[in-house]
């Protein structure tokens, strides 16, 4: 971890009698943060390079939100990069939003289906959607349905008993990312929580890498006695 202080990064001492263990990703307090090699999950920009390495900006009251950044960024990562108003991948087809892509499908964490700018997970405007179909991936059909923000009206509400909208949409968003058995024809897996989870396994093309177990598996390895 690398805190900023007075404008140079100084890198924490791990704890006494910490276990050690690879390096594979690191976090950030609202700050900056490159690494050679790593890819950036939130705002900033990593060098190309030497380690595989995931960096991630982690605010600790926004942490919901920045999993979805870290989702959506570990996403484009793998697809070769995004734009909202280019369906070239399943990636793009499936965070599409009618505002910014044309079309809605679940959308991405700032832009719900029905969307008209940043953060506006209350708008009430009903677009049409295929949000549905994602919930069947692989298996998509181009089935859709209209809707607004009711969709995600719940489970949570607000101090003043209003839903709580932002919550309620990403819980909504994270239910519709695929996670199915299987690969696509271009060899990125049907799971993509294993993407955002164990992006170690797979090659910058989304396929698995050969030989490559997951983090978990590895850091038992690490901590397990000679």
């Amino acid at each position: 971890m690398f805190p900023r202080r007075n404008g140079y990064r100084a890198p924490c001492a791990p704890s006494a009698g910490a276990a050690r263990r690879p390096l594979n990703e690191a976090a950030g307090w609202n700050d900056p943060l490159a690494l050679a090699g790593g890819y950036l999950t939130d705002v900033t920009e990593a060098s190309a390079g030497l380690v595989d390495l995931e960096i991630v900006q982690w605010l600790i009251v926004r942490d919901f939100l920045d999993l979805s950044h870290r989702t959506e960024a570990t996403m484009s990562h793998f697809y070769g990069g995004w734009q909202a108003d280019r369906w070239t991948t399943t990636w793009a087809r499936f965070a599409a939003n009618e505002r910014q892509s044309g079309t809605a499908a679940v959308g991405t964490c700032h832009y719900p289906p029905n969307g008209e700018k940043d953060y506006d997970w209350a708008n009430p405007r009903v677009v049409e959607s295929t949000a549905d179909d994602w919930l069947h991936y692989p298996a998509l059909t181009g089935r859709s349905r209209r809707f607004n923000c009711e969709e995600w009206a719940g489970p949570h509400l607000r101090r003043d008993g209003r839903p709580d909208y932002h919550r309620n949409y990403l819980r909504w968003w994270f239910t519709h990312l695929p996670r199915a058995q299987g690969q696509e024809a271009g060899g990125h897996v049907n799971n993509w929580w294993e993407y955002v989870f164990n992006f170690e396994k797979y090659e910058p093309s989304g396929r698995p890498t050969p030989g490559r177990r997951d983090i978990e598996a590895r850091a038992r390895d690490h901590q397990s006695p000679p």
